[in-house]
């Protein structure tokens, strides 16, 4: 009697906000941090301000899925520096900078570089940006799994650093981009590491 009367003065105490459950417990929703190793944010989500985190991690580090999905667009051939041109091809506003997808309002892929997005279960879409490089193979309509490599850190298009420009959305349109951004950090801990292949 006296352990049922602690357990439910634990689960009132859990109710009323006194006492809260572990994070990892809380997150634990089966998907891995894009880059382990990695837990420097330089920006974190704010809504449609920053719909993203960014991961800062040195250029080249690898990017992987961070759950089973199928790849729904890779953006790339962008291969300016931090947008202004440094060791690269400079993207000025209306310019051309891509040789692959031609023309782009104000920067590189709008801004973003080189990139993957990829669609997972659920309704919840996860895109990488800035990307020095997707990794060889990625290719849209491939079905990839959890840690699978898909790209590595820079900071091509309108990017200030390299970092991995990590975003998330919610939602059943075929078009990732008409979703709704949720913070990934809603999702993972900077320490989840899953299945690396």
């Amino acid at each position: 009697m006296k352990k049922r009367l602690v357990s439910i003065g634990i689960m009132i105490l859990m109710f009323i906000g006194v006492a809260t459950p572990p994070a990892q417990a809380a997150k634990n929703l089966g998907y891995m941090f894009p880059i382990p190793g990695y837990s420097n944010i330089s920006q974190y989500y704010n809504g449609s301000g920053h719909p993203a985190i960014d991961i800062a991690a040195v250029e080249g580090t690898p990017i992987y899925a961070i759950k089973d999905g199928t790849i729904n667009k890779v953006y790339e051939g962008c291969n300016n520096k931090g947008g202004a041109g440094a060791g690269g091809i400079s993207c000025v506003a209306r310019g051309i900078c891509n040789p692959v997808y031609g023309y782009y309002e104000n920067y590189c892929n709008y801004g973003s570089g080189n990139g993957v997005v990829i669609r997972h279960d659920g309704n919840i879409w996860s895109e990488y940006s800035h990307m020095i490089a997707v990794a060889d193979g990625i290719q849209e309509g491939m079905w990839v799994k959890q840690g699978t490599l898909i790209g590595y850190v820079g900071d091509a298009g309108f990017s200030a650093g390299n970092h991995c420009h990590f975003a998330m959305k919610s939602g059943s349109n075929s078009n990732y981009w008409s979703n709704s951004p949720i913070n990934p950090l809603n999702y993972m801990d900077t320490d989840d590491t899953g299945n690396i292949t």
